[in-house]
């Protein structure tokens, strides 16, 4: 469901959390689509789907979705690797691949009304990856999660995380907003405490689940399949900026590497 409708529930959570009636949603594209076309050197993407998951993020506040949107097309997503091996992947291949899975979810309605949950796993995250860790990537992460990234972030919960993901979050917190903050929880190893948060049924087996793992892999075959909606995003942007690489081009790359 990538669409302008929603169904009962999420229209519920739109209308109660956001404000959202069909006469505000109306005006608001209205107004959204005359601030871009004053926006010089910007080719976006005038599709109402688009719009609106800017604007339900912000509340239908028309200025700030404005403002999330031009911080959106700076940012420029291409590839990823599943495992992190600093010494043929580099930092920022990790920091596309992040992106171009927020930016897959965003075009669920459900992420923009209801919000949506991140468990990020540290496990063998060391020193090495510290070391190569660049506070400007990292920043510039933080940055578009919070500032632009069309999803409602509802909590962060970091498991199995190590001295190499405590010397990098002590440098990144100052950059967090307090309510961001108050969102993350941290939970080690004990996967008890993450199912007090999120139900064991809907997790894999390795987090103490009841979800066959290779279920998730068809997480990573969606994104293959949507190589389309990423040579169409690539269109989009300010004209100053580069071209992102296809899936199929940056799997090519990853394989090399496996």
């Amino acid at each position: 469901m990538t669409g302008t409708a929603l169904h009962s529930q999420l229209r519920q959570i739109a209308e109660e959390e956001l404000g959202e009636t069909e006469e505000l949603r109306q005006q608001a594209l209205d107004d959204l689509t005359k601030l871009l076309n004053d926006e010089p050197g910007l080719n976006w993407n005038d599709e109402p789907a688009f719009l609106l998951r800017f604007l339900r993020v912000r509340k239908y506040n028309t200025e700030a979705a404005l403002k999330s949107i031009k911080k959106y097309y700076r940012t420029r997503s291409s590839c990823g690797k599943s495992v992190w091996n600093p010494a043929v992947v580099p930092q920022i291949d990790v920091h596309r691949a992040f992106l171009m899975c927020l930016k897959h979810l965003e075009r669920s309605p459900s992420g923009q009304t209801a919000g949506i949950v991140i468990i990020i796993d540290y496990e063998g995250f060391g020193i090495e990856h510290a070391i190569n860790c660049k506070l400007g990537l990292m920043k510039d992460l933080t940055d578009f999660a919070q500032e632009s990234m069309p999803l409602r972030l509802r909590a962060v919960h970091v498991i199995r995380e190590s001295r190499g993901f405590d010397f990098c979050f002590a440098l990144l917190r100052p950059f967090l907003k307090s309510k961001i903050i108050q969102r993350i929880h941290f939970h080690g190893y004990k996967m008890e405490g993450l199912h007090e948060h999120v139900p064991a049924s809907i997790l894999p087996e390795a987090y103490g689940g009841l979800v066959s793992d290779t279920v998730f892999q068809k997480f990573w075959l969606q994104l293959d399949a949507d190589e389309h909606f990423f040579a169409q995003e690539n269109k989009y942007g300010y004209k100053n900026i580069g071209s992102c690489e296809t899936p199929s081009e940056l799997t090519n790359t990853i394989v090399t590497h496996l």
